[in-house]
């Protein structure tokens, strides 16, 4: 039995020491191991792991919860929560731009929105710009705050609205960031009418990673879209952001486009980190639907909105 055991852990050394083979999917840890009573080698599930938004009455963040205020359930059934954290990590950050004509009266307010943001956020955030109209223009490499700010005033407006294409891009581009805590923040007044991606396309990239979406909107018509061609834009819009864990703005001042900008700033900064081992050890490829309460018998309070991701694949 001493040999066997020793065998295996030399064997288990060497597949430290060379990559392991398995493909795991982002946002879950590698897998511990332990020998069972009839000394075979075990590999344990995966820890799933949600940035969880809670969000008064008034959308401001509460801090001071502790992990017996939470519960976590996967396909109806409670988990055991064994990671969680409330400190102020610093994010990779996509700021997806609308240039397209329909912008160009709100290119100003839009452009100061972001100024906002970005003094808002953590030092030590990081940051790409994707700005697109007819196409995606140009994507930068991850940044500074400060320098992302510059590059803000060289933006100018002019084509139609390749919004998917930009999504999709941009959720791309999040997978080379260098922190846990991914987020895309679009800003766009319009329907898409150029991009190459569909809605289901680019739904679905979203939902294979774990990127938070926040998105601020029009919340009137512009260009050539009429009333009902843009309330189903941005329906779509929102469609795509919720699920994330994120929320869609429609602001109808420059106060509320600033009120919008400076509360997701807050929120990305005070976000729980919770993380669990599935029940369901199954690596079928199936969604699983994940939903987080507070729990009230804890003192956890009420009448409270959490936002986090709507579930994961459980990937072979």
């Amino acid at each position: 039995m001493k040999r066997v055991l020793l065998l295996s852990a030399i064997c288990l050394l060497l597949v430290a020491i060379g990559g392991s083979p398995l493909q795991m999917p982002r946002g879950l840890s590698v897998p511990s191991v332990a020998a069972d009573q009839t000394d075979d080698i075990k590999i344990h599930t995966h820890l799933v792991t949600l940035s969880v938004a809670v969000l008064d009455r008034g959308g401001q963040s509460i801090s001071g919860l502790t992990r017996e205020d939470f519960e976590v359930y996967e396909d109806k059934v409670r988990q055991e929560i064994e990671f969680f954290s409330e400190r102020d990590d610093p994010a990779s950050i996509g700021i997806v731009f609308d240039l397209s004509s329909s912008m160009h009266p709100k290119l100003e307010q839009a452009r100061e929105a972001v100024e906002l943001f970005l003094e808002m956020s953590h030092p030590d955030d990081e940051f790409f710009l994707l700005t697109f109209n007819d196409k995606i223009d140009r994507v930068t490499d991850f940044v500074s705050a400060d320098l992302l700010a510059r590059r803000l005033s060289t933006l100018t407006t002019d084509g139609g609205t390749a919004l998917y294409d930009a999504i999709y891009a941009g959720v791309e581009k999040l997978k080379e960031g260098r922190h846990k805590k991914h987020v895309l923040l679009v800003l766009s007044d319009g329907a898409d009418n150029r991009s190459r991606y569909t809605f289901r396309q680019v739904r679905q990239l979203i939902r294979e990673g774990d990127p938070i979406l926040y998105a601020i909107g029009n919340p009137t018509p512009s260009g050539n879209c009429g009333r009902v061609c843009h309330q189903q834009a941005m329906l779509l819009l929102d469609e795509l952001v919720t699920p994330t864990g994120g929320r869609t703005y429609f602001p109808r001042s420059q106060q509320d486009l600033e009120d919008a900008a400076s509360e997701i700033a807050v929120t990305i900064r005070r976000l729980y980190s919770l993380g669990y081992a599935p029940g369901n050890r199954a690596t079928d490829g199936k969604w699983r639907n994940i939903q987080v309460r507070l729990n009230q018998t804890a003192g956890a309070p009420s009448k409270v909105s959490l936002r986090t991701r709507a579930g994961y694949y459980a990937r072979r």
